[in-house]
């Protein structure tokens, strides 16, 4: 007589792991969790562009100027000279700044920003860019643009429920992925 089948057998050595993982897990957790604290994420993302060494998307705690972006990405591969203006001004957070002859500080685009979860702007998105939202289609995201421009532009992200072709469940689905600010 045996005293567990193999089916009994398979359960409780899950469960014997599963409780070993578990254990494993938390332990980890809770020494990775003393050294990074969730206050310490950055929280302004910056896109380099052009003359720069380094270019890519670089992310601080804080804003930064031109100079600190300069820097940051590894100076300017040409003999750029910065104004004093330019180079103290600190720079908005979601920015595209292009390094040439001159600095050209410009709003980052779409899809850059929906990488990384940051809202776009309902008032100011295309056609081409709402689309990029999951569960924006191009009827939808045409919609919105000719409500927009109807309506003088969009005051609150509940007004999308208006849309033609848009309902409470549908708009709610999306909304994190919009805002009304540019």
């Amino acid at each position: 007589m045996t005293l567990y089948n193999s089916r009994q057998l398979v359960v409780i050595l899950s469960i014997v792991f599963a409780l070993f993982l578990f254990s494993t897990l938390k332990t980890v957790g809770r020494e990775s969790s003393s050294v990074v604290a969730i206050n310490d994420s950055p929280k302004v993302v910056y896109e380099l562009r052009g003359d720069i060494r380094k270019q890519g998307f670089y992310f601080f705690n804080k804003q930064q100027t031109v100079a600190e972006l300069s820097r940051a990405g590894g100076g300017m591969e040409k003999k750029t000279v910065l104004s004093p203006v330019d180079s103290s001004k600190k720079v908005k957070n979601w920015s595209r700044v292009v390094f040439r002859e001159y600095v050209r500080v410009e709003k980052m685009d779409a899809p850059a920003r929906l990488n990384f979860f940051m809202p776009i702007s309902v008032n100011s998105a295309s056609i081409e860019d709402l689309t990029l939202v999951p569960g924006i289609g191009s009827k939808s995201a045409k919609a919105i643009v000719d409500y927009r421009q109807d309506n003088k532009g969009i005051r609150d992200l509940h007004d999308l429920i208006s849309v033609k072709g848009l309902g409470k469940k549908k708009v709610g689905s999306f909304m994190p992925y919009l805002t009304i600010k540019d």
